[in-house]
């Protein structure tokens, strides 16, 4: 098959559906989260009965390739490492650590819509930026604001959508509820080494560090600046830190390892032992783990057990940076290569074969459906062979209706020369304008031999019986019946005579032999 490696179904709609209402009416002990639920309940509930109701098919999708960008010019990107996007613009921010700044293009990478490089901050502009992102929560009164990590400075700044410089976040308090660095009561602790930032459902800011005893610190403060709560790993740090809408944090440690973190407690709930992972992302339904060479999707209903999907085969190398926009597309930086690589969700058909009919001695059809999911279909055929896994012969799709749109559309195939009581192993293939291709399962079917039945044993004596059967011939020219007789003694051997050989050109024809 023509696409990246993936299980046989994706869990991404109603688990992504799932994990974004969740996230959204999450309550978090502070703010109004009734109203959160008030506004987008009857909304998002919509949205599920008309999308994801039960009895509602839901294709597969794999991620390819489909373009990169680099900037040009005096934009041209210089070893990107952090990569983030709002979901509302799509547009893209990129970490050009090498020019010490952020530049932001549109969705496709294709224009530069501005750069910052946090000259107008009290620490003065970027010194060796790394991590970016973006708060994407429509409640928040930080609504599409950018973070940016400057890891030289120790600080994170934060601008507008549009690269304004708004505000920096220098540290934490000893006591929650304090705004640092004031922390009037308790004690300001600075930042150490920062290595990620992410922006939750809520709109509260997750900073990533390495703080003096070596361990890894998650920090929250809210989008007002005020700290929330700390807590550590235990670990060494690495590059990366994500969020979902159920309440979990996911960072990256020093080992490479990727770990689960309970947000509201600190504990940890599990840990993928990847050993590469040089960043990570969420969308509303799967965990990215970037390992610089290839991207591994795993679904957020069990992490680190149910992988979805790894890609791409080839193409990529030296990524540092990864994220995702709110169609599933996905964004990888390559540090030395100089560019931003950029991975569509494209639907794969949905093939399924249905029963054979018209099955005879020697011929056959094959039925199925073809649903191209959006993307027209270039080829559809019906691959068959005597083997299980081996399809020498492929007969090509016979449709009534073109093999486009979004329904599933019956395709038939009318096999010939076929041997008679010969069991045949049979599969469906179709391949989209994409050069994607799905595939059915391993089928089976006979095909059609004389029949035999009404078995009977009637003049039995000491040392002969005469054997009787109803023989439908299912078109075969020749036929030829046997009767046997056997001695009572037991060491004695089968005796077998033959009856007349003769043509049985009837449907059905009774044979005794006598």
């Amino acid at each position: 098959m023509n696409h990246p490696e993936q299980n046989p179904k994706k869990p991404t709609a109603t688990a992504g559906f799932s994990a974004m209402l969740d996230g959204l009416l999450h309550v978090k002990g502070s703010g109004a989260p009734w109203l959160r639920g008030l506004i987008l309940a009857p909304f998002l509930t919509a949205l599920y009965l008309i999308c994801f109701a039960p009895g509602t098919a839901l294709g597969k999708t794999v991620h390819v390739l489909s373009s990169s960008f680099t900037g040009s010019g005096a934009s041209a990107l210089s070893e990107p490492v952090g990569v983030a996007v709002n979901d509302e613009s799509e547009d893209v921010y990129v970490v050009d650590r090498g020019h010490n700044r952020v530049e932001q293009f549109n969705a496709t990478g294709g224009t530069v819509l501005g750069e910052f490089n946090g000259s107008s901050a009290p620490t003065g502009a970027f010194s060796a930026p790394e991590a970016v992102a973006v708060d994407n929560d429509l409640l928040s009164g930080s609504h599409g604001d950018v973070y940016v990590v400057d890891s030289g400075h120790g600080v994170v700044d934060r601008f507008s959508a549009a690269g304004a410089y708004e505000g920096q976040l220098t540290g934490t308090c000893a006591t929650a509820g304090e705004v640092p660095p004031a922390c009037v009561g308790s004690t300001f602790v600075a930042f150490k080494a920062l290595h990620g930032v992410a922006v939750d459902p809520e709109g509260d800011v997750w900073v990533y560090e390495n703080e003096a005893a070596g361990e890894g610190e998650v920090a929250e403060l809210s989008d007002t600046g005020t700290f929330l709560k700390a807590f550590r790993t235990e670990r060494g740090t690495k590059s990366g830190i994500a969020l979902d809408a159920s309440g979990h944090v996911y960072v990256v440690f020093g080992s490479g390892d990727v770990g689960e973190y309970e947000a509201s407690s600190g504990t940890e709930v599990g840990k993928n032992e990847n050993e590469n992972a040089a960043g990570i992302a969420i969308d509303t339904g799967d965990l990215f783990i970037d390992t610089g060479g290839r991207i591994e999707e795993y679904g957020l209903t069990e992490p680190f057990s149910s992988r979805v999907e790894s890609f791409p085969g080839e193409g990529l190398s030296g990524s540092e940076g990864i994220a995702t926009n709110a169609t599933g597309t996905v964004y990888a930086t390559e540090h030395t290569a100089d560019s931003v690589e950029v991975f569509d969700e494209d639907p794969l058909p949905a093939v399924s074969t249905e029963a054979v009919s018209n099955r005879a001695v020697h011929s056959a059809t094959l039925n199925g459906t073809v649903n191209p999911e959006g993307v027209p279909i270039t080829s559809c055929v019906f691959e068959y062979g005597t083997e299980a896994g081996v399809y020498p012969h492929k007969e090509p799709c016979a449709h009534t209706a073109p093999l486009t749109g979004a329904a599933a559309v019956a395709v038939t195939a009318n096999l010939t020369g076929l041997s008679p009581d010969v069991t045949y192993h049979y599969r469906l293939d179709a391949t989209n304008a994409d050069n994607l291709s799905e595939v059915t399962s391993d089928e089976t079917f006979t095909a059609r031999g004389p029949g035999i039945s009404e078995e009977q044993v009637r003049n039995v004596e000491a040392t002969a019986a005469t054997l009787q059967a109803d023989i439908d011939p299912n078109e075969s020219k020749r036929l030829i019946a046997s009767n046997m007789t056997r001695p009572r003694t037991p060491a004695a051997p089968r005796m077998v005579r033959a009856c007349p050989s003769r043509m049985l050109r009837s449907a059905r024809a009774r044979v005794p032999c006598l």
